[in-house]
């Protein structure tokens, strides 16, 4: 009953909201909104009071449902619970620890850069976003510079501990620690301990992800959320639990809410595990393939509401048809498609000797050849999420920037290690061989990254250096010139 009264209060309070919206002219001075705004704030009203029609006219059913969901909450909260003791168990402490200082090698390698020079792209993130009312911070999509979800945490950051470059980068730089132990959780998930303690260190040292890790932009945030999307998928190939299938609709929403790019990823995701359904086929598996289908669209649901302050103040089109989606001529497609590739590849293996990077696409291909050997999974997750890319990309006729698939790096390296670790185990001495591999690849690693300061000399997302430099030379000018312009 308390549902219901719930229900009927939710859809009465979405009536006087859309009330609201169609007379917000009345009550606004005229010039304060433009016609584009109020045309869609229109709409928004008009789409509130049929949601909240079809609560009142549904509202025995969406109690049932809200009855079942919060029961079925209960039963995850307790999973989740069983698995942080796990966790703890004896057998596991050692790989606890390690994960505990891989993560500190982490956050230190990230506090070495995150006090570099203000980047453009993160500068713009402050100057026309974070710096305005959070009502505009979450609305203004007059350029993709605006990672929502990223801005939103952003904003908080600075309104807490100040116009500082930390408290902008705080966000990143968590999502960028945090990437270590779901990396971990990730491949062990898929593959094993061993193979995920490997993926850690690699994460934790890798430029590139350092570099992310300490620019005020939403690509560590993003990696943070699919990562617990693909953690909640493995948990999904067994459970019913409708909380858990909401979770995993709602952390994907947030990843396409961050950067609309997580499209590349979400999909892929969907894919695979629909995938998996279908190719092991048990018996419940077209209500399991059902699940995955209602699972997608309640995600799309609640990223379109994400996006509703977007598409009411700067339009759908400031999404769809921004100069960085515009499809180009299928020649210059394909050369810019090939260029993508050539820097994607460069770029994820910074400070990375080729002997070593060929040794990690060694073990990649053992990884796909053998994946039905190491893994529990029929299909392994680097197809699905390679041909979505694929097929998206060339359906839109762009080629995006290398940081896009940032996200697949851990991945990569998750495969590598666990086709590296197959090949090692071959050999008679394994047990020593790779503690020692794993000991002088992370002091290696770490020395070139540190010794070759990639993450600070890297042109990603703009620089200027000296601007600090600059500014303070031209501070007595302006000084006397107070109308002087730069």
């Amino acid at each position: 009953m308390r549902a219901r009264i719930a229900i009927y209060g939710i859809s009465f309070s979405g009536i006087v909201i859309s009330l609201l919206l169609l007379n917000l002219q009345s009550i606004l001075p005229t010039e304060s909104l433009s016609e584009d705004t109020l045309t869609g704030l229109r709409i928004l009203a008009v789409a509130l009071v049929v949601i909240s029609l079809g609560m009142v006219l549904l509202a025995k059913s969406l109690a049932r449902l809200a009855n079942q969901f919060f029961s079925e909450t209960g039963v995850a909260l307790t999973s989740l619970k069983a698995q942080f003791r796990q966790a703890l168990a004896p057998e596991n402490r050692v790989y606890l620890l390690l994960v505990l200082i891989l993560m500190g090698l982490a956050a230190a390698l990230r506090i070495l850069y995150i006090r570099q020079p203000m980047r453009t792209d993160e500068s713009l993130t402050y100057l026309n976003y974070v710096s305005k009312p959070i009502y505009l911070a979450i609305s203004d999509y007059s350029a993709p510079n605006n990672h929502l979800f990223h801005t939103f945490w952003a904003w908080i950051a600075v309104r807490l501990f100040g116009d500082t470059a930390i408290a902008l980068r705080l966000t990143t730089f968590v999502s960028g620690v945090l990437i270590v132990p779901i990396s971990f959780e990730m491949i062990r998930a898929h593959y094993n301990k061993r193979a995920a303690l490997f993926t850690a260190g690699l994460v934790a040292i890798s430029s590139v992800l350092i570099e992310y890790a300490t620019n005020a932009r939403g690509y560590s945030l993003q990696m943070l959320l699919i990562f617990l999307s693909l953690r909640i998928a493995y948990a999904l190939r067994t459970s019913w639990n409708m909380a858990l299938w909401a979770s995993f609709a709602l952390v994907n929403a947030l990843a396409l809410y961050t950067i609309p790019t997580g499209l590349y990823a979400v999909s892929g995701i969907y894919l695979w595990l629909a995938a998996n359904v279908f190719i092991e086929r048990d018996e419940e598996w077209p209500k399991r393939l059902r699940a995955v289908v209602y699972s997608g669209l309640l995600m799309t649901a609640l990223t379109l509401l994400l996006y509703a302050p977007v598409v009411i103040v700067t339009g759908i089109g400031s999404l769809t048809s921004n100069t960085y989606v515009t499809p180009l001529a299928f020649p210059l497609f394909i050369s810019s498609v090939g260029e993508m590739l050539q820097a994607t590849v460069a770029q994820w293996h910074t400070s990375m000797p080729l002997p070593i990077a060929l040794l990690l696409l060694v073990g990649f291909v053992i990884v796909l050849v053998k994946h039905r050997k190491l893994s529990d999974y029929p299909l392994t997750l680097a197809l699905p999420l390679l041909l979505v890319c694929a097929l998206l990309i060339t359906f839109q006729r762009v080629a995006p920037y290398t940081r896009v698939w940032l996200y697949l790096l851990p991945i990569y390296l998750g495969m590598a290690s666990a086709g590296l670790i197959w090949l090692i185990d071959l050999t008679k001495q394994s047990r020593f061989i790779l503690p020692a591999l794993g000991m002088i690849g992370l002091v290696w690693g770490t020395a070139l990254v540190v010794s070759s300061d990639s993450p600070y000399w890297s042109k990603e997302t703009g620089t200027f250096r000296d601007a600090e430099a600059v500014i303070n030379d031209l501070a007595p000018l302006i000084a006397e010139e107070p109308e002087a312009r730069i």
